[in-house]
């Protein structure tokens, strides 16, 4: 199983914005998780499959059958390999709603509503249950590898969102579903429970973004290889492929 997670800039043109999709299109990943890709960019991704969206009953056909896309009203999306997987259903993910943080990038300090997604599908070959979590956590809560006390309602949020992450994972694995999830936490070390980061195992060494390891992909087990990719993005997409035996991992 390849899965994929890449943050791409929300600023860039749509041309750049396909280079940094590209790559892990052409990996034939299986599994696609993007972060600040927004609602605009939504007719890109026609041209290789499917986009539908959740909550609502609007679906998009594709030029091509290659993946399902899924994408929330927020920056979330999630797309599936049709060949190897069957999209199931799909849900988005409140982590925060609007409010009052100290980051002097936002005007007037208040920080925008951000959700994630839930998308449950199947192993095509096995008809394993799998479930796909993406998230993207507020940003500017850390500061030389630590949280930053002078920023204490956006730690807080945070935390609360760390945690609606971490109990969306809980009601997969309840289900008895194989869990991964991926995003961008723009913090350093993010654990989640019962799953395995990216991380864990490999070097000292490169970072997705300034150096640091923001961008994760966990699942029940370790990964076989990490690839980082270069983008006109201002982070570096993880390629990460896993065992396919995923009854070892039930």
């Amino acid at each position: 199983m390849l899965v994929a997670t890449a943050n791409v800039r929300v600023r860039l043109p749509h041309a750049a914005a396909l280079t940094c999709l590209g790559p892990l299109l052409d990996a034939g990943a299986d599994i696609v998780v993007l972060q600040e890709w927004s609602p605009a960019r939504a007719l890109l991704l026609r041209g290789s499959g499917s986009v539908r969206f959740t909550p609502g009953p609007l679906r998009l056909p594709g030029r091509t059958v290659a993946y399902s896309w899924v994408q929330t009203i927020g920056d979330s999306t999630i797309g599936l390999r049709r060949d190897r997987l069957v999209f199931e259903r799909a849900r988005p993910m409140l982590l925060s709603g609007f409010s009052w943080g100290e980051s002097p990038t936002r005007p007037l300090g208040i920080e925008p509503a951000q959700t994630g997604l839930v998308v449950r599908c199947r192993d095509r070959a096995r008809g394993t249950p799998i479930s796909v979590v993406g998230y993207h956590l507020v940003a500017g809560v850390e500061a030389g590898g630590r949280l930053r006390d002078d920023r204490p309602h956006l730690v807080a949020r945070h935390r609360r969102e760390v945690r609606r992450v971490g109990a969306a994972v809980a009601i997969e694995q309840s289900a008895r579903r194989i869990v991964y999830a991926a995003g961008d936490a723009n913090v350093v070390g993010l654990e989640l429970p019962g799953l395995m980061s990216v991380w864990a195992g490999q070097p000292p060494g490169e970072g997705t973004c300034g150096g640091r390891r923001i961008d994760d992909i966990f699942a029940p087990g370790p990964a076989e290889s990490v690839a980082l990719l270069d983008t006109p993005s201002d982070h570096r997409p993880i390629l990460a492929e896993y065992d396919q035996e995923h009854a070892d991992w039930a």
